[in-house]
Formats: C-alpha cells, sequence, structure tokens
C-alpha cells in the first residue's frame, strides 16, 4: 500500500512525543583555517562566530518538534550556567533532573571551513546513583500521566541518566509505543520496546562480536539472536553509509539502502532517525515505510554541519520523489 505522506506529515502535527535521556548541550566554535601553527602540527583556527545547539536527547526533542510533533523532554542537567543555557535551548517543555554531583553534558566542537577540526567533552558519565534513578523516574512518571504522550523515546547515550532499573520501569509505564536508542552500558535492558534501534557499532559492543557493517545476513543473524534473549518487536539497525536493517515483529529482515548523499557531518544522524521514526510510527505509518523515511532523515542530516534537526519539507519531497 502506498504512503500517503502528505496527510501523514500532518497527523505529527497533532502528535506528543516523550524523550528520555541524557540531553547535552553541543557548543560550536566556527573559525576559517589558512595555516598551521608553528607550535605544533595543527591547525590555527580564526575565530568568527560561537554557537550553542541542544545535543543528545536534547537534539532527538529539537528533530521531533521540527518534524511538527510537540515534545516533553525529561534529562539531567548539573547545577551551573551549562544547564541553565541547556534548558532554555530545548524545545517544547523541558523536566530536568538538577544534580549537584555531575556537571551538565556539554561538547565543544572546533569547526574550521565548515568540518569539525576537534571535539572537547566536559561530563561525568558515572551511573547514576538511587536517588538520581528515583527522581528521574519520578519526574517520567509525573509526565506521562500529564502529557498523555503518543510515543516515547528511550535516548541513551551512557553519560550517567538512565539506568537498567529505570528503562524496565518506564517500559512498565509507559503504555504506548517506546523506541529505544542504546549505547553499551544498558544494551540488554530493553526488553518489551516496540523498536530497538542499535548502530552496528553498538550492537557489536552489545553482543561482544565484531559486526562489518555491510553484512547484512551476519545483521540479520544478530537481530534474531538477540531477540531471544531480550524480546522485543522490531529491531533497526543503522549501517552507516550501508543503509540500514529492519527486522519486524514476525523476524522477517529488509535491507534499506543508502541514498547517494554529499557527507559533511554525521554528527546527530542517529537523533534524526529515531525521532522521525517514532513520529511517523505514531501518526499510523507502517512501520516499514516510517524506517524508509527515517533512513532517509538520518542521509539528510549527514549532509549538513554540526548537528542539525532534519526539516519536514526536504524530507517530504524527498519521499514524494521515491
Amino acid at each position: 500500500m502506498k504512503t500517503d505522506w502528505i496527510a501523514a506529515f500532518e497527523r505529527i502535527k497533532h502528535l506528543r512525543v516523550m524523550v528520555v535521556g541524557d540531553v547535552m548541550l553541543d557548543r560550536y566554535l566556527w573559525g576559517r583555517v589558512e595555516r598551521l601553527s608553528p607550535e605544533a602540527p595543527a591547525p590555527v583556527v580564526d575565530w568568527e562566530s560561537e554557537e550553542e545547539r541542544p545535543g543528545g536527547a536534547a537534539n532527538v526533542a529539537a528533530n521531533v518538534a521540527a518534524l511538527g510533533a510537540s515534545p516533553l523532554t525529561v534529562g539531567m542537567v548539573g547545577n551551573d550556567r551549562d544547564g541553565q543555557t541547556l534548558s532554555a535551548l530545548i524545545p517544547g517543555k523541558f523536566c530536568p533532573v538538577v544534580s549537584n554531583r555531575r556537571p551538565t553534558t556539554v561538547k565543544t566542537r572546533v569547526m574550521g571551513d565548515g568540518r569539525q577540526l576537534l571535539r572537547i567533552d566536559r561530563e561525568n558519565a558515572a551511573a547514576p546513583d538511587d536517588d538520581e534513578s528515583r527522581t528521574l523516574l519520578a519526574a517520567v512518571i509525573e509526565a506521562v500521566n500529564d502529557f498523555s504522550p503518543h510515543a516515547v523515546i528511550l535516548e541513551d547515550y551512557d553519560k550517567g541518566v538512565l539506568s537498567e532499573y529505570s528503562i524496565r520501569r518506564i517500559i512498565e509505564k509507559a503504555e504506548v509505543p517506546i523506541f529505544a536508542d542504546p549505547k553499551k552500558r544498558n544494551f540488554h535492558a530493553y526488553s518489551g520496546v516496540t523498536v530497538f534501534k542499535p548502530n552496528v557499532k553498538e550492537l557489536s559492543a552489545g553482543m561482544s562480536q565484531k559486526f562489518r557493517r555491510d553484512d547484512v545476513a551476519a545483521l540479520t543473524e544478530a537481530a534474531l539472536r538477540l531477540r531471544q534473549s531480550m524480546p522485543h518487536e522490531n529491531t533497526f539497525v543503522t549501517m552507516s553509509e550501508h543503509g540500514a536493517l529492519w527486522v519486524d515483529a514476525e523476524g522477517r529482515a529488509t535491507h534499506l539502502p543508502a541514498h547517494v548523499r554529499q557527507i559533511t557531518d554525521v554528527s546527530g544522524a542517529g537523533d534524526a532517525v529515531v525521532a522521525t521514526l517514532a513520529c511517523l510510527c505514531a501518526a499510523g505509518v507502517a512501520p516499514i515505510a516510517a524506517a524508509q523515511a527515517a533512513n532517509r532523515a538520518g542521509g539528510w542530516v549527514c549532509e549538513k554541519p554540526g548537528v542539525t534537526p532534519v526539516q519536514p519539507q526536504p524530507l517530504l519531497q524527498e519521499l514524494l520523489q521515491s
């Protein structure tokens, strides 16, 4: 059945999507490069401007908002100025859990001539303590009751926000489709989610087995094997330049090829994928069609420098022409 993409994108505008996970502040130092430093074999960046954007789970919320849905984000920030800055940047409603033992996660990227030259991370990625987990879970449960989301996205960057306990409790309480974007620490905690979306690197780490990004057969076998130990409905493995693999609830595998792109920066591609997938599935699009669109969304943002949310009109035009 052919998807009515125009109607689907209109339905997204009436959705509420909740994002839970590692919010970050992305800071960019933009400049131009014309010479190497006489002090070391490194480029000299002549500073031109500075910019701050929502990153991590906050960028997932930015993608949800860009697609037209209403996001609510639950995440942890430090008791610091960066936390205040990030809180003001997150679109929609933000329910912050303020930690006095860790700073706000900040990624500072030095950009020269439109490409990333260096990244500096400021973070405390230790697992959350009991108080932090309880506070986060209480905020999530309150938000679910008040916000009544149509879908929940669990965005885990291993920065010390989500724990195995909180993940399992959120899955129990949400009662709506849940889309999980995992990392290694809590990789096996997502039993019962609607879509489990690792990339090949995350799948390799989580299953302690090295997979090639182009080995569709091995990735399919791994996805099916993972379901035996961690049951979930659908598996969506992103394969970078090789596209993506969708394994549906019946175990049928479909390889979604990548589309030819002028790749500029892969930062934020996974955020765009999971946000697009969640919004379209919640809007009633068939899961495989939503996965195909999400695959295109991830490629589209790779053409833009820095972490940039997907824009619905260019994506819609691509889908209408496909």
